[in-house]
């Protein structure tokens, strides 16, 4: 075995986290059953168990040492210790039996409390302390009937008879049973019941309620059974006309119910209540075409209860509409109830699990409210935001769209880019034909340059990732690096990816088809095409036409309420806190108004509604506040509702006054399906959602889903800050930094925004720049700008005379010079050596001179690397580091000196980008195995970072490679546990080459088909070990499959099906690599869902290939997904079918195709067909 341990890595996988707690490495121990459950102990047996849940063949195993209850058992034994525990105030799953990490915590602290030793194992000594402390716990109880006493009598309620002749059920018997019951009684009261009764009944026990009572009876037997039901004390009514309800004290019941929904959060009087109660599946299901998938759970019946009556929902009164469908029986999937009055609404939802035809009860409660009562809740949840931070967000967003492009861009006077008048920037993005090749223009401006030198033009690359949207962002998808598009060469321009501009003069052009954000440079080299270090650049942004659109639409919108803000005298503006709710829908709108003074009046009052999207005047105006508010009343157009609003204490004079209108105007609303608010200006389309608040929160979300638009992960902070109330003037320049992080096309997500605390100077830029630090980031650590950039912003923060809109729009203008002339940097901390890091003086922003620096301490800060993809002139990384970590003990543990040169060597032929990766010394060791292991492949993908690090590059897939060891242990565990078939002559290390493959079949699959020099010594050795071991197991009789017909579901590409496959018959075909199989049909099934999930209609075609095996080994009990390790490890397999595979494996070789491919379904428009093999064991030439 140690031929296998030598190169392979510990590889972290989801057993990983088990490994402390693996069930193969239990004892032997005699096996608990269900049945050992159900089976109670006799009168005459000697037993020290006195708790009755315990009193069965189960927990007396466990008392004569025969067993112990542990981690992943599973069964009834185990639901009984839950309830157990829970009833000892130990928090486990209630009527779960599956022995899960809460259990053996549960035990632990059990143990540890009776001070037992804490192993997390229900063992003999656990059992007897934990039954002597229920008996205490019972003993101080009011004395009641067990739980097998009530069971018993339930059973006789249900059975119950007169003189021998079934009388139907005694109601006033099942209430008793039920009465007073414990609220750990009653989980254990329906396993107990089910137990014991269901054989007899063939039902359990809430079936046995739910088709034995009628709806009166129903609703307080589940109120009883799941509530701790108290008998209720009110007068009888007399009887009404029917339909009639029957008169119940309110109880809540709790249960799940998730899929379970209703169409609003609440409902206002006078409007409907609907319910989906339509199973909601997790991921698409698959059905034959036609047909619709059947739901796993469905709702049987529906009992609703209101103002102490309870009404089955085909009986209610006020019924609206109800949806059925049928499933072996009639399944509720929606209905709507109208409500009269207002109130709590109680639903009882009886569910059917049609998979294990087991029954339960889910309790939603639902509120039904005046409009008056839903708008002073909402009103008091409300926030209020003041004018300045409103108008920042406003900046904001114009800011992320625009990815802070600027018309104007004259950083040096000198020299200069400026772009033609006709140009736009940001411009709107415009396809290319045969007849027009759109194109922005560029000249050069400023002092000219000598005769013998001349101009190079290209256009670098920066389009953030968040841009690509696969069609309108066309570069880095479709074209690759060295790809030319209408006489543009993309190519590698003095270290920076980019489009050659094909110009040497003074001006230049640039294609306005490729959506992305470009820096636009313009260089000067001498007659020898070398740079003099003269340079000028032009930031240039060209968004997809919904984008460009949503920036108009910013901008009209921003004039908008500009004008009508200006219509206030200086300070008199108030915020008030103002809300809308949709009668219908109950959508709360918060709207950002504000009072003062008019400017134009100023004995008037003006009231300025500049919430995004309404279709109403902005601007209103009154001699008093009353009147002000009525003529808002009589022109706003909000959607029939109501509109509250409360002038808050204030320190201007006005009275906190507090009212509300209710609103009839459809047109604004009328879009909501759409969205309000900010998306109506179409930002939801440009991939900001933000349905603004006036208040703090922004709500319900701003700048979420990246789409198209660049900017929006370097928003988190500013949420934060908006949420949280605060964002003002004094954080907002930092806060703008962080939002440039996306227009370098390194998005990064802030989550605080902390003091400049330290300096670095980097040499390849030759500048100094403050740190920004104590980010919560997601692959960035710091956020760089220079010293005068961020006193520039400090200066601007500082000027009086500029408004809050001149001040974000001076802010952003500094930025987008910043972030084009290297004065503004997002770095991640594995980027940053090479630079000197000075400690910022005490002194307030003097960052000129510095009196404390440290040198550079390569041991104190060796994740940071100077790189070429985030320092600006492409200097390669040095490899000093890498020379330092290479000398130590434990790499030349793996490498020979001469192997240890080599490994050098290839590091240094190595993309920049991967040695970032491997510059860290806990991995550093793992790519030293990895090389150990084949250094062949790992040479030739160093050199590149997708054929190495990519999702199908060599690392990954050496990474991913199953662990030898583990997959050994697991062998093991399965001889102890006598869970193989016989194994003939194939040794331990053949057997566990068989579990490793099954574990990951690409271990030996992948270079067998794809990729022929990823064979290492590692997976060269399983291969060998497999093959070998298939040889010997097809001796054995249980194993051989020869003469079988086994199953393989794949899908395959529409050309090959129609140029091979489609008329193959009698074609002898090479199967590649091992061929696994299955002898259940369902497992095929469930491979073809897989492997369809990505695929569109038209691709590609499913083929079920009916093998006619010949030299196949029966695998199952050997596999990771067969019956003895699935249900522990992928007991969330999805599909569920391929949990146990059944699984069959074959040697690669030649297959002969005995049939055409024969049609047999069509499936979400794939269509599925059934292709016959031999297998001729006929190796690969």
């Amino acid at each position: 075995m140690s031929r296998h341990k030598k190169t392979f890595a510990p590889r972290s996988s989801r057993s990983d986290k088990q490994k402390n707690n693996n069930k193969e490495d239990k004892e032997q121990q005699e096996q608990i059953t269900d049945q050992d459950s159900k089976i109670s102990l006799a009168k005459t047996e000697v037993t020290q168990i006195t708790y009755d849940p315990f009193k069965n063949r189960a927990f007396s195993k466990v008392e004569k040492n025969g067993s112990v209850i542990q981690l992943f058992d599973k069964g009834q034994h185990v639901s009984t210790l839950h309830n157990a525990l829970n009833k000892l105030g130990h928090q486990t799953p209630e009527n779960k039996n599956l022995f899960w990490n809460e259990t053996k915590t549960g035990i632990i602290n059990f143990q540890r409390k009776n001070n037992i030793n804490a192993s997390g194992t229900f063992n003999r000594e656990t059992l007897l302390k934990m039954n002597k402390a229920l008996q205490f716990l019972n003993s101080e109880k009011e004395v009641g009937l067990s739980v097998s006493e009530r069971a018993k009598m339930l059973y006789e309620a249900f059975e119950h008879r007169t003189l021998g002749i079934f009388a139907g059920t005694d109601e006033d018997k099942v209430f008793t049973a039920l009465e007073k019951l414990s609220y750990e009684d009653r989980y254990e009261l329906i396993q107990y019941y089910d137990a014991t009764y269901k054989p007899k009944r063939k039902v359990g026990l809430v079936e046995d309620l739910y088709e034995e009572l009628g709806n009166k009876d129903l609703f307080k037997a589940i109120r009883l059974l799941y509530a701790n039901y108290e008998k209720p004390k009110l007068e009888p009514e007399p009887e009404q006309a029917q339909p009639e309800g029957q008169l119940l004290q309110e109880v809540t019941i709790t249960g799940k119910g998730s899929w379970i929904k209703p169409k609003t959060k609440y409902a206002i009087e006078g409007q409907p209540i609907e319910f989906d109660c339509i199973y909601q599946y997790e991921t698409p299901v698959i059905s034959a075409k036609g047909s619709n998938p059947k739901m796993p759970e469905v709702v049987r019946k529906v009992l609703i209860q209101n103002d102490g009556k309870v009404y089955n929902l085909f009986e209610y009164p006020f019924r609206k509409d109800t949806k059925t469908f049928r499933q072996d029986g009639t399944v509720i999937s929606q209905f709507s109830i109208n409500t009269h009055q207002p109130g709590n609404y109680t639903f009882v939802f009886i569910i059917e699990n049609t998979l294990t035809k087991e029954f339960r009860a889910y309790t939603r409660e639902y509120q039904v409210k005046t409009l008056e009562e839903a708008a002073a809740g909402d009103l008091k949840q409300n926030k209020i935001q003041n004018y300045s931070d409103f108008r920042q967000q406003v900046a904001f967003i114009e800011f992320n769209l625009s990815k802070g492009a600027s018309k104007e861009q004259k950083s040096n006077p000198d020299f200069y880019i400026e772009s033609a008048s006709f140009s736009e920037n940001p411009a709107r993005v415009s396809a290319a034909d045969i007849n027009h090749i759109p194109q922005s223009y560029y000249s050069i401006k400023g002092k000219p340059i000598p005769k013998d030198h001349h101009y190079f033009w290209f256009a670098e690359i920066n389009t953030p990732k968040e841009m690509f949207d696969g069609t309108s962002a066309l570069l880095g998808v479709e074209y690759a690096k060295n790809a030319t598009v209408h006489g543009y060469k993309r190519g590698e321009y003095f270290g920076k990816d980019g489009w050659n501009m094909n110009s040497s003069q003074t001006t230049a052009a640039f294609l306005g088809s490729l959506t992305g954000v470009y820096t636009i440079h313009c260089l000067v080299l001498d007659k020898n095409n070398n740079l003099t270090g003269q340079e000028a650049s032009y930031r240039q942004v060209i968004l997809p036409s919904d984008d460009y659109q949503a920036l108009k639409n910013i901008r009209e919108y921003k004039k908008e309420i500009d004008k009508s803000f200006n219509t206030i005298s200086p300070k008199t503006a108030l915020a008030i806190n103002a809300v809308a709710i949709n009668e219908e829908t109950t959508e709360t709108l918060s709207l950002n108004l504000f009072i003062g003074k008019s400017k134009k009046n100023p004995g008037n009052y003006v009231l300025t509604d500049l919430t995004p999207g309404v279709q109403h005047q902005r601007t209103y105006e009154g001699n008093n506040l009353k009147d002000l508010f009525e003529e808002f009343d009589s022109k706003n157009t909000y959607p029939d509702g109501i509109l509250a609003y409360q002038i808050p204490s204030n320190t201007l004079g006005y009275p906190t006054l507090k009212g509300n209108f209710t609103t009839d105007g459809a047109s604004f609303w009328e879009s909501l399906s759409t969205g309000a608010g900010w998306a109506s200006l179409g930002l939801a389309v440009a991939g900001l959602v933000a349905s603004f608040t006036p208040a703090a929160p922004i709500a319900p979300f701003l700048f979420i889903a990246a789409g198209a638009t660049g900017a929006t992960s370097g928003t988190a902070s500013i949420i934060d800050k908006v949420e949280k109330g605060t964002l003002t003037n004094e954080t907002l320049a930092l806060d703008v930094i962080m939002i440039a992080s996306s227009f370098l096309g390194m998005a990064g997500s802030l989550s605080s925004i902390a003091k400049a605390s330290s300096i670095m100077k980097i040499s390849s830029t030759g500048m100094q720049y403050i740190i920004l630090t104590d980010f919560a980031l997601n692959g960035t650590a710091a956020v760089m700008i220079t010293s005068d950039g961020l006193d520039s912003i400090q200066t601007i923060k500082d000027n009086k005379n500029l408004t809050t809109a001149e001040k974000t729009l001076a802010i952003a203008k500094v930025l987008s010079q910043l972030t084009v002339t290297a004065g503004l940097l997002v770095l991640s901390s594995k980027n940053l050596k090479g630079g000197e890091l000075e400690k910022l003086p005490k002194v307030k922003r003097q960052t000129s001179k510095q009196t404390s620096k440290k040198p550079y301490n390569p041991e104190q800060h060796s994740e940071f690397i100077d790189t070429p993809h985030n320092l600006t002139d492409g200097i390669s990384p040095k490899l000093t580091g890498f020379k330092q970590q290479l000398s130590i003990i434990q790499l030349r543990h793996y490498l020979a000196e001469n192997e240890l040169i080599n490994f050098n060597k290839a590091l240094e032929s190595a993309d920049p980008k991967v040695l970032n990766e491997i510059n860290n010394q806990d991995k550093l060791i793992n790519f030293v195995k990895s090389y150990k292991d084949n250094h062949i492949a790992f040479t030739q993908t160093v050199k590149n970072f997708e054929s190495f690090f990519g999702d199908y590059g060599w690392y990954k897939f050496w990474e991913k490679m199953p662990d030898f060891e583990k997959s050994s242990k697991t062998i093991d565990w399965l001889k102890n546990k006598n869970k193989l078939l016989p194994t003939g002559d194939a040794t331990h290390t053949e057997l566990t080459s068989i579990q490793v493959f099954t574990v990951d079949g690409g271990i030996v699959n992948t270079p067998a088909r794809f990729e022929p020099s990823w064979w290492g010594k590692y997976n060269s050795q399983v291969y060998k070990d497999l093959n070998t071991a298939l040889e010997k197991l097809r001796k054995v009789k249980e194993r051989n499959m020869s003469g079988k017909t086994v199953l393989s579901g794949r899908m395959e590409g529409l050309d090959y099906f129609n140029s091979t496959l489609k008329n193959g018959k009698g074609n002898e075909v090479a199967f590649k690599g091992m061929v696994s199989a299955t002898l259940d049909d369902k497992v095929a099934d469930g491979f073809i869902q897989l492997s369809a999930r990505n695929v569109k209609a038209g691709e590609k075609v499913a083929i079920i290939r009916k093998i006619t095996s010949r030299g196949g080994v029966y695998i199952d009990d050997l596999s990771d997904w067969g019956k003895n390790l699935g249900p522990i490890r992928h007991f969330d397999a999805d599909p569920p079918s391929t949990m146990i595979q059944e699984e069959v494996l074959m040697n690669e070789g030649y297959f002969r195709q005995t049939s055409d491919p024969k049609y047999i379904k069509t499936i979400n428009d794939i269509e599925y067909y059934e292709i016959e093999y031999l297998e001729l064991l006929k190796p690969l030439k």
